[in-house]
């Protein structure tokens, strides 16, 4: 609740005008904790946010806020977007997004069994926002019979709204 109260006093400070809270349209974002840890060496806590519009995650979000022992803020880091223009409605089903995935990776449609889940995605081959499913930690079949081992693990990025591969992120 502290590191909260911290983040919303940074927003509303007027001498940090680069430091905003982002609103895209009509939607206002929101930041949900991801959890807190505790740092031995110094002896703070670090707390971790991911933003969100409309309950919808931002990709690649993540604002943290370090505290000392009394909650008094030490510092703040932000990485934050604004899908601005960007429908937050899925003209496609999850089930749709996980047939072009396992369809890029190569694999039968039932062995993803990974859950597709909604995210406002910044597409950095078209340089737009988009709404996305994102099917994290999919097998994909390697590329050489020869090839041994695991099979590598990937991300799948789904566009929403047309159902095309928007792009596959390696796990390693």
């Amino acid at each position: 609740a502290a590191a909260l109260e911290h983040l919303d006093k940074a927003f509303a400070n007027d001498r940090l005008p680069k430091l905003v809270k982002p609103v895209a349209g009509r939607m206002q974002a929101e930041f949900k904790s991801v959890g807190a840890e505790a740092m031995p060496l110094t002896g703070t806590t670090v707390v971790k946010f991911r933003q969100y519009f409309d309950k919808i995650p931002v990709y690649g979000s993540l604002v943290t806020v370090e505290l000392d022992k009394r909650n008094a803020c030490l510092g703040i880091n932000s990485s934050l977007g604004t899908p601005a223009g960007v429908s937050n409605i899925a003209q496609i089903s999850p089930a749709q997004a996980a047939a072009a995935a396992a369809k890029a990776a190569g694999v039968a449609v039932a062995t993803v069994t990974q859950t597709p889940r909604l995210y406002f995605y910044f597409d950095q081959h078209q340089r737009r926002w988009c709404l996305a499913y994102i099917l994290e930690n999919v097998s994909s079949r390697p590329a050489s019979r020869s090839a041994q081992g695991d099979s590598p693990l990937k991300d799948y990025v789904v566009d929403a709204k047309t159902g095309k591969l928007i792009a596959e992120l390696p796990r390693t």
